[in-house]
């Protein structure tokens, strides 16, 4: 069974956000915080640039994803940043 290399960083890099939600729940901010920026960034890390002429679902959805989590990921890091400012 081949496993293109984009799918199994999609799924590392929402299990690495699941994890980091664990820890929100749990109250621990700062390592929440740190798995939801390297899970974002997993999720962004194949392609810094969208194909505009993919034709397959899964290139689609990919690119979706890069421009999401990279959002995800700018966001959980200013919140962080803050964090450690204000504290």
């Amino acid at each position: 069974m081949k496993i293109r290399l984009e799918l199994l960083n999609l799924i590392t890099g929402f299990l690495l956000l699941i994890s980091g939600l664990f820890n929100l729940y749990r109250g621990q901010f700062e390592i929440a915080a740190g798995w939801i920026i390297f899970g974002a960034m997993y999720l962004v890390m194949d392609n810094y640039s969208p194909h505009q002429n993919t034709s397959s679902l899964l290139d689609k959805i990919m690119n979706k994803s890069r421009v999401v989590f990279g959002w995800v990921g700018l966001i959980a890091s200013l919140l962080l940043l803050l964090y450690y400012l204000y504290r």
